[in-house]
């Protein structure tokens, strides 16, 4: 246990070591900006196309200037602030009023002529406008130096133009009377147009993907919890873990770029601050039910109490008040929800080191305590980001996907452990084991469908509309069981196939096409469920999908003399004899390599009808899998 010890002391530090490298780097990363001038032939951007304008800007507090106003030259000497950053002081440390308007104007130079260039515009708080050599280019909401005229409005933009002059004045015009800081809070990045849309792409990427696993998470929990029976009381902790998870998807979607514009454009402003943190909160509360249900240890109940009033309290004065209103005093909450978390941190690495709890419970604390680290650091640098300070949240993002992981491998391992130390487990298995052959759902398969329905967003909402109806279908069909009844009927199962494939010809267009042959007399017969979508799914992924063409998949489900003929065939790539052996006698190869269906399908047809799947397959040719039931 020591040597344990030693270790997990070691690893914190080296983790907290690298954190803190991180944000001494990104502070002191390189600036280009100079007196309010920038020249790119001094910056990278000769050879990477990309250099984001950081630095020193002018900066002409409570006017809101013009183009023309600097050519008549009748405005005053400037003052120079860094950007990004917020306008609390200049640099020189005079300090500026929070709420107002002003301008930031900074000279590019040496801009490459005739090409198309561009400018990603990030976090400016909370309205602006964007010139470009007197020419605008851009309008956030409404700026104003009248509190009444003003409007608030701060989505992330890129604006493309081709500049006919190797230099070219920027000219941003800032106010802000909305959030509890102003100013150009995130990097503004220029570049060449491939280099600036394919830096927009990745970082767009990696945010939907973080989203996407948080609530991936939290949805197949919330599945869990809701289908499987007393699931609920075997884990209590598993709805607040649940919760969590997606309340905390639904706070990156309105952070950084704001993936949430996706899918909602003319989203208010304020309803996506009121979002944003009603989500905080919740999800904090959810953590807080969380941990006081993993050990009453870390957090009492009556603590708990009191803070769930306090939580509810909050929430309610973010939806119904004004934002002005709601983020004078949003600071005391935020850094009293850093105070509790901190305590609950503390408190758990105190008993991480008790001798009792490093015998009887190393391993779940060590999840803990790592869910907890990673938890922490999510929210102070979503707090820093919030406040201006940083102007990225890479970190936060990385961490909060490690707190959702170590959690979900926390409750599997609590629900393992609870199955091993309960005497009827041989025989409790068994009658899951149906139940979860029915209930399972093959990560890639949702992964892919979910980026597809992301993609389309962009593209065509009706059709990825259209594609989400069809997922919603399959999953539904595809939990759709009872601990009870081990059949469905043919025509419940053809369902399940046909949604499969309406996915699946969505993703794909008409690289499937799809053959029926279908005796209807036999449809109300019953049949082991999931036995036929498992054989096109393979048909799908290991025969058509490897055929550069694409191919057809022909299923055959007949009445022949006393039995039942069910056939899947496909023209793709094929197999060999060999790795049919391969794939019929060894189920750990079929496993890792072929996906559950061979092996799951052959075992039942063994225990319920004493039969197996017929395989036929040469290279480059296709396959043919069938199987025949007995007619009841």
């Amino acid at each position: 246990m020591k040597k344990q010890k030693i270790l997990f002391l070691a690893s914190m530090v080296i983790a907290l070591l690298i954190i803190t490298y991180f944000y001494i780097t990104k502070a002191n990363e390189q600036t280009y900006a100079l007196k309010g001038t920038i020249d790119l032939a001094n910056t990278p951007f000769s050879s990477s196309k990309l250099t984001s304008l950081d630095g020193e800007w002018e900066f002409y507090e409570g006017e809101l200037l013009t183009s023309q106003d600097f050519k008549k030259k009748n405005v005053v000497t400037p003052t120079y602030i860094k950007v990004p950053g917020n306008w609390s002081k200049d640099t020189i440390g005079k300090p500026i009023q929070p709420k107002g308007s002003a301008t930031y104007r900074l000279i590019i130079k040496n801009i490459p002529k005739g090409d198309h260039v561009g400018i990603k515009k990030q976090n400016i708080r909370s309205s602006s406008r964007i010139y470009i050599n007197g020419e605008l280019m851009l309008e956030e909401g409404m700026p104003s130096n009248n509190v009444k005229e003003y409007e608030a409005k701060n989505n992330p933009q890129i604006i493309f133009f081709e500049p006919n002059e190797t230099d070219i004045e920027l000219i941003i015009h800032v106010s802000n009377y909305s959030y509890i800081s102003s100013g150009i809070a995130s990097s503004i990045y220029f570049g060449e147009q491939p280099q600036l849309i394919n830096f927009s792409f990745k970082k767009s990427v990696f945010e939907v993907s973080v989203i996407t696993i948080l609530f991936t998470i939290g949805l197949v929990y919330l599945i869990l919890l809701l289908l499987v029976k007393g699931y609920h009381k075997k884990e209590p902790s598993i709805l607040a873990f649940a919760l969590s998870c997606i309340f905390t998807s639904m706070i990156n979607m309105c952070i950084s770029d704001r993936p949430i514009l996706y899918f909602f454009p003319e989203l208010p402003f304020e309803a996506i601050f009121k979002i944003k943190d009603t989500s905080a909160f919740l999800s904090a509360l959810c953590t807080f039910l969380l941990v006081s249900h993993i050990s009453k240890d870390l957090l009492s109940f009556k603590l708990r109490n009191i803070l769930s009033i306090l939580y509810i309290t909050f929430i309610i004065i973010i939806i119904f008040s004004s934002l002005e209103f709601y983020n004078t005093i949003i600071p005391f909450f935020v850094c009293f929800n850093m105070i509790i978390y901190l305590k609950i941190f503390y408190i758990n690495l105190h008993l991480y080191f008790k001798e009792r709890y490093l015998n009887n419970d190393f391993k779940n604390h060590t999840i803990i305590f790592i869910g907890l680290f990673s938890s922490n650091i999510y929210s102070f640098d979503l707090n820093l980001y919030s406040l201006g300070v940083t102007k990225d949240i890479t970190i936060g993002f990385i961490c909060i996907v490690l707190y959702a992981l170590s959690l979900t491998l926390l409750l599997t391992l609590k629900v393992g452990n609870f199955y091993k130390k309960n005497d009827y487990l041989a025989k409790e298995l068994a009658i899951n084991e149906q139940a979860f052959l029915q209930a399972q759902i093959k990560p890639h398969f949702l992964f892919n469908a979910l980026s597809s329905v992301m993609s389309l967003c962009y593209r065509d909402g009706r059709e990825a509309a259209r594609l989400l109806n069809y997922l919603s279908i399959y999953l539904r069909r595809s939990f759709e069981f009872n601990f009870q009844n081990e059949f469905v009927t043919i025509e419940s199962e053809l369902a399940l196939v046909k949604t499969y494939l309406e996915i699946e010809k969505t993703r794909f267009g008409d690289e499937i096409q799809i053959e029926y042959d279908i005796d209807q007399e036999i449809l109300e017969r019953e049949i082991l469920p999931i036995s036929i979508q498992p054989l096109v799914e393979n048909a799908v992924i290991h025969g058509i999908n490897q055929k550069e063409d694409g191919g057809t998949i022909h299923i055959t489900v007949k009445k022949n003399d006393l039995h039942i003929f069910i056939c899947v065939t496909d023209n793709g790539v094929g197999m060999s004899i060999d790795k049919i052996n391969l794939i019929m006698n060894d189920p750990q190869h079929n496993q890792h390599n072929s996906g559950i269906g061979i092996t799951n399908i052959n075992k039942r047809l063994e225990k319920y009808y004493k039969k197996q799947l017929h395989i036929e397959s040469s290279t480059n040719t296709g396959t043919k899998v069938s199987f025949e039931i007995p007619i009841t």
